[in-house]
């Protein structure tokens, strides 16, 4: 149902977005059903990262092991809580500026962590500068100098979309069609956080629809104080007709999904956690000390937290490296689900009567 409005209601100027289930089903080809190999967790790598941080393809692909700021990573006893990344925004037409973002673990799914697999990227790659994403030739150069082509990446996400999604790009009439493009990981990372914040706290019977399908208090926010919004300082974007056209698209396939009400567990993410950092230094006194270099922390997760043996990481195990990434104890980060929030989600769906016997089953197992 989701996948049919994304198919039919798109503007054909626009990109087309993946969903959470795509996502997941995408990792579960490269990293496990297509051999995983080292050029398959490349190529997820730079699909969540784009997802994560609202970078296009291309500039993912220019991220280098020196666009990472060491000082600001947040490392805390044996847990790689986020990275601190700096990109260059351009600002006019000779003018730049560069702005950091934090890349966060995800405690909550770890499936869709981008420091997961990009430490096991770069140990497993052996890379220590240049480019974190090379050509072929230079998968295990320590210094790689050539990025991976845009082009050879989109058309491995080509045959990701249509042979193994099955996305039709196209419309029922034909005329207009959708766009796996460099901006496809972009509008994903806006579709992950408006999710992210509604996730679970839905209320149908309140909820106020603008024209678009997105909340009117969701929009109003937005206009009053673009500035203050932490989903478009993320996704460097200024308020618009296209960036209110895709929010409306997020919010739209998210109704969708509340109202099928079976919360299918595929198409489930975690909260919304803002990424900008305006002054980077600010945040000196709030985040634990991090003493080691991009691949000197890569290093330390998989041979010390990992426990990974070297030959393991030689022969590039690509399915066990991430089975093990993925599996790592992150719990006191995780959600904590009270019975609050339990007796919430059953009170919805539950008579009344039974609910109550059930609340009250809770609540003497929980004192």
């Amino acid at each position: 149902m989701m996948e049919d409005y994304t198919n039919k209601h798109e503007d054909s100027s626009n990109s087309a977005s993946f969903l959470p289930k795509h996502l997941r089903d995408m990792r579960k080809y490269l990293l496990i059903q297509n051999s995983g190999n080292l050029n398959e967790l490349m190529n997820w790598t730079i699909i969540i990262l784009g997802c994560r941080l609202f970078l296009r393809v291309d500039e993912v692909l220019s991220l280098q092991i020196e666009s990472f700021v060491p000082q600001y990573f947040a490392v805390k006893e044996k847990k790689v809580l986020s990275l601190c990344v700096k990109i260059t925004r351009k600002t006019g037409d000779d003018e730049s500026e560069d702005q950091h973002f934090q890349v966060h673990d995800d405690p909550y799914y770890p499936e869709f962590s981008p420091v997961r697999p990009l430490l096991l990227f770069i140990a497993a790659s052996k890379r220590m500068q240049g480019y974190i994403f090379p050509v072929k030739e230079q998968m295990f150069e320590a210094n790689a100098t050539k990025a991976y082509h845009c082009n050879d990446f989109l058309n491995t996400l080509h045959y990701l979309v249509k042979d193994v999604l099955g996305m039709d790009l196209s419309s029922g009439s034909g005329r207009h069609h959708l766009y796996a493009g460099t901006h496809i990981l972009r509008k994903t990372a806006l579709l992950l956080a408006y999710w992210g914040t509604k996730m679970g706290k839905i209320n149908h019977s309140e909820m106020n629809i603008h024209h678009g399908g997105i909340p009117i208090e969701d929009l109003a926010a937005i206009y009053n104080d673009p500035r203050n919004d932490s989903m478009l300082c993320d996704g460097r974007r200024e308020i618009s007709t296209s960036i209110a056209a895709d929010l409306g698209d997020a919010a739209t396939l998210f109704a969708l999904y509340s109202r099928l009400g079976n919360r299918d567990p595929d198409q489930m993410v975690g909260p919304y956690m803002p990424i900008s950092m305006c002054i980077a230094n600010a945040s000196d006194d709030s985040h634990p000390i991090n003493n080691k270099t991009l691949p000197e922390l890569a290093a330390w997760f998989v041979f010390d937290i990992m426990e990974v043996d070297k030959d393991t990481v030689l022969k590039a195990n690509i399915p066990l490296l991430c089975s093990m990434a993925h599996s790592l104890d992150h719990a006191d980060n995780a959600v904590n689900i009270t019975p609050t929030n339990i007796l919430e989600e059953l009170r919805a769906h539950l008579p009344p009567d039974l609910f109550s016997q059930v609340a009250g089953h809770l609540s003497s197992s929980n004192m």
